[in-house]
């Protein structure tokens, strides 16, 4: 197996530095943050499916289905949804990122905030810090998540796993999304999703039988009815994760992408099924995982366990490879996402005059940002519950603010600022609270937004 990993890990640095540097070429700003209207469905597809289902998402569903049961598919129910609400907003999110050459989500908040210019660069900062928060988060679960990996598959280097995950991902996914952009997201994406859904399907074939799901049968209840976290963590996660689509700096790439509306509706549509499926296998394998080892002293294993003694070791080296090249997946646009954040929060003060190379540096700086984060927090669920829940914080501003015809941006940066604080003190310092703290911090900051539009309504 350390054979394998090894000539897998050479073989799609390779592949990853090759797609990098290939669509780094004739690149400029523009196409590297959005590539406007340039991609084949088939790739925005797949690079949707491979955004929500990477490397951290086996490695986290597992181990929430192993903590929480079936509280784990509160998560696809919102991804269909969200992504049946995405679907109405796809003409007009292409048509705002056409207007006076706005390439992202930023360029469309700083347009509708413009006569409020104080309030509007408030607004801003503020939102490209939680954004810097969400995503440097993920990337360092990218990174905690190869290290878990390769501490599973090779015990002889756990002491030494996570400098060796460290160094592997800067090397492969750090320099080849410096150099290729939002184009290389995509392809790597592809052909990283291709890779996993091989896997996928060879694990779904051995699952999906009478004594796995006897086993099953056997957890607690609290596992079995979706209480697993408590009963407000699945109710809040359908009810206010699904909104978080409409804002998703991710999501608003791969639709801008898309070579028309059409075709961005018709990815979306295809994805669900696919992101669905994931969702429920990697569920089921933690499910399975915990009634076969209630007490496995690391959760971060709980999929990995359960597939290892689910699958013939003759077909295991193909699902370890599939996994693999899961993990390799998401980094990459986390990356980009978060260095873009940075750019536009910090642009006017870099002295280089050239637009691309100060994003490029930027990319580079929050790659190094990221490697410190993940030696503080060592939890792949807690990282990306954090993450997520900030994402879910910022909604109701950002809804306000694109879709308002004149929003207020001292309301919404207020209101921003109050919940953002609230839901980290609960997050962070209120035992208990950390699973669903997003649920306060969103709530408040609806009735904050919708308090001043009352008002203004009355008052006119």
């Amino acid at each position: 197996m350390v054979t394998y990993i090894l000539i897998a890990t050479i073989l799609y640095t390779i592949i990853n530095l090759i797609i990098g540097f290939w669509n780094s070429r004739k690149i400029n700003f523009e196409s590297y943050v959005s590539n406007k209207s340039k991609t084949h469905i088939l790739f925005v597809t797949l690079s949707i499916v491979a955004t929500v289902v990477g490397g951290g998402m086996f490695f986290a569903t597992g181990q929430i289905g192993y903590e929480a049961g079936i509280a784990g598919l509160s998560l696809p129910i919102s991804y269909i949804i969200g992504f049946l609400i995405l679907l109405k907003f796809i003409p007009k999110i292409r048509l705002l990122a056409n207007l006076e050459n706005c390439n992202t989500l930023y360029d469309v908040v700083n347009l509708n905030l413009k006569e409020n210019k104080q309030w509007a660069k408030i607004y801003n900062y503020t939102l490209i810090l939680i954004n810097l928060i969400i995503y440097f988060f993920l990337l360092a679960g990218q990174f905690l998540i190869l290290s878990t990996f390769y501490s599973y598959f090779v015990p002889s280097i756990s002491d030494y796993s996570l400098p060796i995950s460290l160094t592997i991902i800067l090397i492969s996914t750090l320099i080849y999304s410096i150099f290729g952009g939002i184009k290389k997201d995509i392809i790597t994406d592809s052909f990283q999703m291709l890779c996993l859904f091989v896997g996928a399907v060879i694990i779904g074939l051995y699952l999906f039988n009478g004594s796995v799901f006897d086993s099953i049968k056997t957890l607690p209840t609290k596992y079995l009815n979706g209480t697993g976290y408590g009963i407000l963590f699945p109710i809040g996660v359908v009810i206010f994760f699904s909104f978080s689509f409409i804002v998703r700096y991710d999501f608003w790439q791969r639709i801008i992408t898309a070579k028309n509306d059409k075709q961005a509706k018709t990815s979306l549509i295809i994805a669900v099924p696919f992101i669905v499926f994931f969702y429920l296998i990697f569920t089921l394998l933690g499910m399975y995982s915990k009634s076969i080892n209630p007490t496995l002293q690391d959760t971060n294993f709980a999929t990995l366990f359960a597939f290892d003694c689910l699958i013939p070791a003759s077909i295991q080296i193909i699902i370890t490879l599939s996994l693999y090249a899961a993990i390799m997946s998401s980094a990459d646009t986390f990356l980009n996402v978060s260095s873009y954040s940075l750019y536009k929060l910090i642009e006017k003060r870099l002295t280089v005059k050239n637009k691309l190379l100060k994003i490029r540096l930027l990319a580079f700086f929050t790659g190094i940002v990221s490697v410190l984060i993940v030696l503080i927090n060592k939890d792949i669920v807690n990282l990306m519950v954090g993450a997520f829940s900030s994402l879910i914080i910022i909604v109701p501003s950002m809804i306000y603010v694109i879709f308002s015809k004149k929003p207020n941006g001292k309301i919404t940066s207020i209101a921003t600022i109050i919940s953002f604080i609230i839901f980290l003190t609960f997050f962070f310092f209120i035992i208990g609270f950390d699973k669903y703290a997003f649920i306060i911090g969103t709530i408040i900051s609806i009735l904050i937004h919708l308090s001043y539009i009352v008002v203004k309504k009355l008052t006119k």
